[in-house]
């Protein structure tokens, strides 16, 4: 007994359709790079051209400060909280780096060493109703280190 059994061809795909996608996908994939990348690149610290003044500035509002707390105008825990916030202000508007809103983690994670040390000294008085802290020491520190920034 004869039988004849006829196979049939294997199922065969277009492969144009297929090398279309995997070129239309690694299209996407490079472009999406390039953007990633791109956007990186551009956080750079802008630093002004007249640092001199915004610092001069940032003197006479600290020496203002002290002496609104000599003459008793404001508690100890208040003059840490606006030395705090003229501190921040100064970073922002000289180097156009917005940390008005940042924890100590956050600012320590930038990288900003001075800035790091100023924040983790006005920390525990700027927070605290019953730690007083060395005001004077403190802002004079702050002078210091306003005045060697660059």
């Amino acid at each position: 007994m004869q039988t004849k059994v006829d196979l049939n061809s294997p199922f065969s795909y277009n492969v144009l359709p297929l090398i279309i996608v995997f070129l239309i996908i690694l299209l996407l994939v490079i472009i999406s790079l390039i953007l990633y990348f791109k956007k990186k690149s551009k956080k750079k610290i802008v630093i002004p051209k007249d640092i001199f003044s915004i610092k001069n500035n940032y003197v006479n509002k600290l020496n203002k400060l002290e002496n609104d707390f000599d003459n008793n105008k404001i508690s100890s825990r208040k003059a840490y909280q606006k030395l705090s916030i003229l501190i921040r202000s100064f970073v922002y508007e000289a180097f156009n780096i917005n940390v008005k809103n940042n924890t100590l983690t956050d600012i320590k994670k930038l990288g900003i060493k001075p800035l790091e040390r100023l924040i983790e000294m006005y920390y525990s008085p700027e927070f605290s109703y019953s730690f007083e802290g060395d005001f004077k020491d403190a802002i004079k520190k702050t002078k210091k280190e306003l005045e060697s920034w660059k």
